[in-house]
């Protein structure tokens, strides 16, 4: 018979705490908190998968598949005079060069993956940012990290504050061992790609 696995303590504290150097004097000046976006981050793996394709044939053939990605591509190729027939022809001329276009890929997906993690990043940080808090004002580790080596502040903030409770709210950061895998092989949020990345 298995154990119940234990529930996570529930916090009861009424404060959540902003771990600052010298310039957490600002915060209570001005009244202003930074919310980070996530490409300011100390740690250059936070919001960004590991991005791998592991199935180029898979890939190329979505990408073949794809009738909307294959009008953008007929659409600039006509607007830059490469081709001068119609969109059932350009689909034909595609598809007799699938097996020079899918080897062209293979060569270039590091290329593509690295772009990939970069502009990940980038447009995540336009849409998100980040505010940092604790449950605990007393984390030595914190107060070595974050407080400028246990010389800045520490600046309690009320839990029932409205601004933590809009959209998502405060949420706990649950760790992982390994980074999130983005397979460019299988569709965003499919099936397949949720198997691959677990």
């Amino acid at each position: 018979m298995a154990a119940a696995k234990p529930s996570p303590p529930v916090d009861t504290r009424e404060e959540v705490f902003k771990y600052c150097d010298s310039r957490g004097v600002d915060i209570l000046r001005n009244l202003e908190l930074k919310i980070t976006p996530p490409a300011q981050f100390n740690d250059p793996f936070e919001f960004t998968p590991r991005v791998i394709c592991s199935s180029p044939d898979y890939h190329v053939k979505r990408l073949y598949d794809d009738k909307g990605g294959l009008k953008v591509m007929f659409q600039e190729q006509k607007r830059e005079g490469l081709f001068k027939g119609d969109f059932r022809e350009f689909k034909k001329g595609i598809r007799a060069l699938r097996p020079d276009f899918r080897a062209r890929l293979v060569e270039r997906i590091p290329e593509i993956n690295a772009n990939l993690q970069a502009k990940q990043l980038n447009a995540v940080s336009r849409e998100l940012g980040v505010l940092c808090l604790s449950s605990r004002p007393d984390s030595i580790v914190m107060w070595g990290h974050y407080s400028d080596k246990h010389t800045g502040i520490v600046i309690g903030f009320d839990r029932s504050w409205s601004v933590f409770h809009d959209k998502k709210g405060l949420r706990p950061v649950q760790y992982v061992r390994e980074r999130t895998i983005w397979d460019t092989s299988y569709p965003r949020n499919s099936k397949e790609a949720e198997e691959a990345s677990t």
